[in-house]
């Protein structure tokens, strides 16, 4: 099927993919055609067209009014018209194309046929340097907004109850979200998945997104991980947090995923296989004699995740950093957070975002 013209169909902002083959970033849907030879194009409707051939990069740009037809009917109509006046009898796509557009275009007489990936699959995993000087932008709003929250929790009054306040309101799972939303979105960032501020007990979900009110000597884990609005690209960061002093037990947990980071991070390199990465993490909580498992309600706890994956346009994407035995290759940009989660002490998460280079790793 190498020989077919390969098509994209949707939203940009939802469909990486288009971004990546386009440069082009914005939330209508649109079509892109990858023909055989190289050339790709972005079809998209005549308002559009004059902004999208000043923002695109790396394809032509085409509308009804560029290639002579008529307007109407919308995508699927464009696109059925652009593949016939190329004389296109049969595409391939990949497993997220619209069913709706594909019926139509069988309607038309073009068949659809499903390919293995898609033809940017294995050109994302390894970033240029302006993905990752993209990348790189992102995750400092990130570092930032840790900095940010962090300072407020570690400088928070206690009050009745040790109950956590913050310039006269009281400091909660909800207000620390509202807040760090609010820097992201001062910093032309979002975050689009929300982000994770879980406090105490609730953070032994590496899920929770945190409620209720803060307790001075209790862990926060922050996760943040914001998509930066105008590249697309995400950047992702966990840090944990705590207003007062911890107990020996609660000090031995961070000193643990701490130390299991220190030895992720040592294990990258090019040509390593991603799970030695992961099981020097399971190696050192086995050393500081935490395990994992499932209680008797059947709720994991110990190390329950992975020990990383990839970042780019989307936040978790190739490569995935556990048991598989992809190779870390120079150009990937991956993250390192260990994690411990035990109902009866909480969470504690530190993650990174880094590139693999041809020595080593940069924490980005």
């Amino acid at each position: 099927m190498d020989n077919l013209p390969f098509v994209l169909l949707g939203s940009p902002s939802a469909v990486p993919d288009i971004v990546y083959a386009t440069r082009f970033n914005e939330t209508d849907p649109v079509a892109v055609v990858r023909y055989p030879e190289g050339r790709t194009v972005l079809l998209i409707n005549n308002f559009r067209y004059g902004g999208a051939c000043r923002s695109t990069a790396g394809c032509e740009v085409a509308c009804p009014a560029s290639l002579g037809i008529a307007e109407k009917g919308g995508l699927n109509a464009l696109l059925v018209q652009a593949l016939r006046k190329d004389g296109v009898t049969a595409i391939q796509v990949d497993a997220g194309f619209p069913f709706g557009t594909a019926e139509a275009l069988r309607a038309a007489g073009i068949g659809v046929r499903l390919a293995a990936e898609s033809p940017w699959t294995k050109a994302r995993v390894c970033k240029t340097a302006d993905e990752v000087a993209a990348i790189r932008r992102t995750q400092s709003v990130a570092k930032a907004a840790e900095a940010y929250i962090g300072s407020i929790i570690e400088k928070a009054e206690v009050r009745e109850e040790d109950i956590l306040w913050h310039e006269g309101e009281m400091l909660t799972g909800e207000r620390a979200r509202a807040l760090v939303r609010s820097f992201l979105l001062n910093h032309g960032t979002m975050d689009f998945e929300g982000t994770l501020c879980a406090p105490g007990p609730q953070a032994a979900d590496p899920h929770a997104v945190g409620s209720g009110p803060y307790h001075t000597g209790e862990w926060v884990v922050c996760d943040i991980f914001p998509r930066d609005l105008e590249t697309g690209y995400w950047g992702d960061c966990t840090r944990t947090f705590m207003n007062g002093t911890p107990t020996p037990e609660l000090r031995q947990l961070y000193d643990a995923v701490a130390e299991a980071q220190r030895r992720a991070l040592a294990a990258v390199r090019p040509g390593v296989p991603a799970s030695t990465v992961h099981h020097a993490v399971e190696a050192c909580f086995l050393e500081y004699g935490y395990e994992s498992g499932c209680n008797e309600k059947a709720l994991a706890y110990g190390f329950t995740h992975a020990t990383g994956h990839g970042v780019g346009l989307e936040i978790h994407e190739a490569p995935r950093v556990s048991v598989n035995a992809d190779l870390l290759q120079p150009g990937m940009v991956i993250t390192i957070e260990p994690g411990l989660y035990y109902p009866e002490l909480g969470g504690v998460r530190i993650e990174d975002t880094i590139l693999v280079t041809e020595t080593g790793y940069e924490i980005l």
